[in-house]
């Protein structure tokens, strides 16, 4: 099986979406720095921001972005002042957040640097198309804990998954093979234009004996119940945006496409890989070599362990 750089390669976007705190998202951006970079002109950025220095509730050190001369980042400038490497500011965006304007900066000497991007979609696509104007060949985006909605907008995403989701290793793996399969969800081959009400999170478009539900922002299980109840007659088909507006479980998915339903979504999500981490923070530790074997079995996707390539196969530290 080819590496996790390697099946990457032909994709200039790549989005890093963590399941959940301490899935190792920084772990993978790394890895891909360090395998890109004598190849491409780097850009980098994350969404919001994600970077403490220690784990809020275990104290523990958290892996930080190291960066290399001649690679562009785009982070707040009060973020430089936390960092290690020197950097060039080159570009001022104009876009504003918590932590001030997001500044895109070219760096001059290899060292740890501090990333806050944009928190929005689309500034994330703002900002990776100034990249690109500045010669970037390959650009990285850094997930915040739980957000997945803008790698709809990368080329390729990669999903991580680590021990500190859930102590049960079998919970975990069904997790990440549901958000999997939620990424996987068809796009829509219309664009919809309809006006919303206050009273129902979505649409109604009626057009024989089919009915289409075009929600405004998220989708949950009681209202697909609703649906199956009220529309009992008709082939459902409900629209969201993206898979990040999706929160259903398997068991209702599995329900509503028994009912002649099905989901679509707007932007569709080029998922590419998994990764995993099987050390946790809070103590529990999966055995890495079963948690990699199990993830394969219920993945239709390459499942890698970063450091382990890294390290040919022996024991890392995460």
């Amino acid at each position: 099986m080819n590496s996790l750089a390697e099946s990457l390669k032909e994709y200039k976007s790549i989005g890093v979406a963590g399941m959940c705190k301490n899935a190792g998202k920084t772990t993978v951006l790394n890895y891909l720095i360090k395998e890109y970079r004598n190849d491409y002109v780097l850009g980098i950025t994350s969404i919001g921001y994600d970077g403490e220095k220690q784990d809020e509730v275990t104290r523990l050190e958290k892996p930080r972005i190291r960066v290399y001369p001649g690679m562009y980042a785009a982070t707040c400038g009060v973020c430089l002042a936390d960092s290690t490497a020197k950097c060039k500011t080159t570009l001022e965006t104009g876009i504003m957040t918590a932590l001030g304007e997001v500044l895109i900066v070219k760096v001059q000497s290899e060292g740890y640097l501090e990333v806050a991007g944009p928190s929005m979609v689309a500034q994330i696509e703002v900002i990776g198309a100034m990249l690109q104007k500045l010669g970037c060949q390959k650009i990285l985006v850094d997930g915040a804990a739980g957000r997945t909605s803008f790698v709809s907008r990368m080329e390729a995403a990669v999903l991580s998954v680590g021990a500190a989701m859930h102590h049960d290793m079998h919970r975990t793996i069904m997790a990440a093979k549901h958000q999997a399969e939620m990424f996987a969800i068809e796009t829509s081959e219309e664009s919809y234009s309809v006006n919303f009400t206050n009273d129902r999170p979505y649409a109604v478009l009626k057009n024989d004996n089919e009915a289409r539900f075009i929600f405004r922002g998220a989708m949950v299980a009681d209202d697909l119940a609703k649906i199956m109840k009220e529309y009992k007659a008709y082939i459902k088909i409900a629209v969201v945006n993206d898979a990040s507006c999706i929160f259903i479980t398997p068991r209702m998915y599995d329900k509503f496409a028994r009912k002649q339903g099905r989901i679509l979504v707007q932007s569709g999500t080029n998922l590419v890989a998994v990764t995993i981490n099987p050390m946790s923070p809070y103590g529990m530790w999966y055995d890495k070599k079963k948690f990699l074997e199990q993830m394969k079995e219920h993945m239709n996707l390459p499942v890698y362990n970063v450091l382990d390539e890294e390290n040919d196969g022996e024991q890392a530290e995460y």
